[in-house]
């Protein structure tokens, strides 16, 4: 007797033999419920990648970001350009750029501080700051000085308001009406990291004079010195019975090519002391010259 055969019992729906993933292909057949045999074999695409767009970090100097790129929701790849879908293993990375410093002066001025500033263009951290303390004292070597005939020329110091001196090499020194008797300038241009100027001023004074010769005269006195013309309007002289020169008696002479002058009312048989000054005056101004040292002489 021959066998008896069932039927084959399909399964209504397809199994998965295996799964597709984004870029591989899957498959599924139909299988018999009772045998196992497999009745249809089908092929599964494909699924592709299911991008999302990512927004770039941007890169900080102290921090690294990424570029602008695309992540797979499916299989978690990552791509820089979806064009030919060219898949890489992580995000591209911006390496972060560093700090991009630039140095910043702010000038001190002739009353104000200044600054030196190393500040990042990027992210404004700063480097390095140092204060440029404003040139605070500007002095001359000296306020007065004797008629030469040649230019005359202080020298300038100049220190800052930290009391520190500032450098000649931040400052150049010009010098005006500083040869003839009278009020001369100095003007001091500030550079580098300064800026302004100052001007001060000294005085030049006639050149002095001394006594030749004193006569003695019945109640006065002869004077005698040495002529000096050379920027000079005339001379001044003293007399007094007292070496301070207190209560001193004295005579201005508008003329200065004289070299003699007797100088009369004084006490008799006195012993008086006797010095002598050029002077000179300029737009109003009496310039005088140092006193001569003192001679003495007893009037008659």
């Amino acid at each position: 007797m021959e066998g008896l055969f069932l039927e084959h019992v399909w399964e209504e729906d397809y199994r998965i033999d295996q799964e597709a993933g984004c870029t591989t292909e899957g498959s599924k057949s139909l299988h018999c419920t009772l045998c196992g045999e497999i009745k249809e074999h089908v092929v599964i695409p494909a699924l592709g990648h299911r991008l999302t767009k990512v927004q770039a970090v941007a890169a900080t100097c102290t921090k690294t970001g990424n570029i602008e790129y695309y992540v797979c929701n499916v299989c978690g790849s990552m791509f820089k350009d979806v064009s030919g879908i060219t898949g890489i293993s992580q995000a591209d990375t911006v390496i972060n750029a560093a700090h991009k410093y630039e140095t910043y002066v702010l000038k001190a001025t002739t009353s104000q501080d200044g600054s030196i500033t190393k500040k990042c263009i990027s992210c404004g951290d700063i480097a390095y700051a140092e204060t440029v303390y404003y040139p605070q004292n500007v002095a001359l070597a000296m306020d007065s000085y004797q008629y030469t005939g040649k230019e005359l020329r202080p020298e300038v110091t100049v220190s800052d308001s930290s009391g520190k001196v500032v450098p000649a090499s931040s400052y150049t020194v010009s010098y005006s009406a500083n040869k003839a008797v009278g009020k001369a300038a100095v003007t001091i241009t500030f550079q580098g990291n300064y800026t302004g100027t100052v001007t001060k001023t000294f005085v030049i004074n006639p050149k002095g004079t001394s006594v030749t010769k004193l006569k003695a005269k019945v109640k006065g006195i002869e004077v005698k010195w040495k002529k000096q013309a050379a920027q000079t309007s005339g001379y001044q002289i003293q007399c007094a019975v007292n070496n301070k020169f207190k209560g001193a008696k004295s005579i201005k002479i508008a003329n200065n090519k004289k070299k003699s002058k007797t100088v009369s009312k004084l006490k008799p048989r006195k012993k008086y002391y006797v010095r002598i000054r050029t002077y000179k005056t300029v737009k109003g101004v009496t310039y005088y010259s140092s006193w001569s040292g003192v001679k003495r002489v007893t009037t008659k």
